[in-house]
Order: C-alpha cells, then structure tokens, then sequence
C-alpha cells in the first residue's frame, strides 16, 4: 500500500501557504509550534525534532514574533527562499496522490490531492486531506466540516485524539434509524453511559454501531473491539490497555503485565480511574 506523505512533506505543504509572513511582524498562529503540530497531527514536542532536518537543509528558519491570539512572543517558522521552491516541487508531486473519499451522500469516489475541490463538500486544504486520511487512504468527508477542522487547527491545548477502531465493517449505504442515532448520540452527548442494542444476528446491530462511532469521530478518542465466543475477557483488556497506551495512561498495561489472570473488580477499578478524564465513546 503508498503510505500517506511524511512529517516534514507535509510541514512543507503547510508552510507553504503562508510564505507571505516571513517579514511580518505579527503572524498566523499556524506558524507557531503548536499550529504546525495542529496542522501535520504530531505532538508539540516533537515540532523541533521534525522540522530539524529542514532547517539543517536551510529551507525553514526560526524566529520570535508576535503570534495572532497569543499575549507574549513564540518561535514561529518560515520557508527561506529554497524553501519554497522545495516545498512547490514536494506539491508538484504530491498534487498525483491518490486517496478515495466518501462523501456525503455515501459515494465513494477515487481521487487526487490537486483534484479533491472537485469532489469534496467544502474547501479542504491538501495538509488538511492528509491528517484526516485513514491508514487506508479513505477521507470520510460525512465525520467532517469546516468548523471541526477550524477548532482541530486553532486549538492551543495539546492534546491528540486517538481512535483504535479494529474490524469495524465500513459502511456503504445507510437507510433510515436517523431517530434512534439521534437519541444514542445526545445520551453519550449528556453523560457516561452503556447502551446496549439487543436483538438476532444479522438485523444490524453492529451496523449501528458503526453510524453511531461516526458521529464522534474527530471528535472523541474511540475504541471498538468485537467481542468473540472463543475469547476470554483478557483479549479486551489487552485491546483497552494498547489504546489507554496511546492516549498517555499506562496503569492498565502495568496491571495486565504484573497479572496473568486479572481479577474483574481490580481491573473495573483501574480501568474507570483510567478513563474519568478521558472522553470515550
């Protein structure tokens, strides 16, 4: 499978279309550590790291300026002169670079990076496409819109969502039961809870499930894990201890790998105490 373009590609792309502040006295808050990392989906810290190779390249400098919304000075970052000729070469080819998007409708259409606007609901950046593309090169426009990518670019917290979502089946075509997502996602909206969907295999349980995860995509740190006959409780534990991982909490992976048979009480504690300053779906 084509991977999706590298860290520094894509820090190029983005620098790229604010070439015009490198004299600017007061600059976009995209081109401060915290807007770059927003922007290319790392985490602030690692700004300097990736952005090191270019700078060592001499296509981007660092220095102080006042930074829009913000009340002191931040590092702020911009293409030298070789820079944008090297980041106008990266577009020249990332410009063929295939994905599919689903759209609103449900269609899905087969496309290019220079080729989205034609396709896409509304205007998408090509570094916006990039960090919403699933590891299979797929943008699901319908868990999108301009105010959602506004609020991931402009936040000043770091903090990056993480979605594990297994062998959850994509869905195609969707007909009807709007109400009864409604009514799950403001009870998920309003508070911690479980619901449960019972019924017969194969009138669509899992199917509603999936509509209902994309409602919060983007939105929330997601896992769905499929619990099988076969498996004991220990395959789920060990899928919400790899997620809690990603997310920065590694009290429940400490506890699976000190205990070969966890205890459910022990492991309900540490997992609730894991997850109440963590929103999940």
């Amino acid at each position: 499978m084509i991977a999706k373009p590298g860290v520094q590609e894509k820090v190029l792309l983005h620098l790229l279309d604010y070439a015009d502040f490198k004299e600017k006295v007061e600059v976009p808050f995209s081109l401060s550590q915290m807007g770059i990392a927003n922007a290319v989906a790392i985490a602030r810290s690692n700004v300097p790291r990736a952005i090191s190779g270019l700078r060592d390249q001499g296509l981007l400098v660092e220095r102080q300026a006042h930074v829009q919304g913000v009340s002191r000075k931040r590092k702020a970052y911009f293409l030298t002169d070789s820079g944008i000729i090297a980041a106008e070469e990266t577009w020249a080819r990332l410009r063929e670079f295939q994905f599919r998007c689903i759209n609103i409708d449900g269609e899905s259409v087969s496309t290019t990076l220079g080729a989205a606007h034609e396709v896409l609901p509304f205007t998408m950046s090509p570094v916006d496409i990039i960090r919403y593309l699933d590891d299979n090169l797929i943008l699901d426009a319908r868990s999108l819109s301009e105010d959602l990518i506004e609020r991931d670019l402009s936040k000043q917290v770091e903090k990056q969502l993480v979605t594990s979502l297994g062998d959850l089946p994509r869905l195609r075509h969707f007909f009807g039961r709007e109400k009864e997502l409604d009514n799950m996602a403001n009870l998920l909206d309003a508070r911690a809870t479980t619901l449960m969907i019972p019924g017969i295999a194969g009138i669509g349980k899992t199917t509603i499930a999936a509509k209902l995860i994309e409602r919060f995509m983007h939105r929330r740190n997601l896992l769905y894990h499929r619990c099988q006959d076969w498996e004991g409780s220990r395959a789920l534990f060990e899928s919400l201890a790899e997620w809690l991982l990603n997310i920065g909490d590694s009290s429940f992976a400490d506890y699976l790998a000190a205990t070969p048979v966890p205890k459910p009480d022990d492991a309900a504690r540490i997992l609730i105490d894991s997850l109440e300053n963590t929103r999940v779906a």
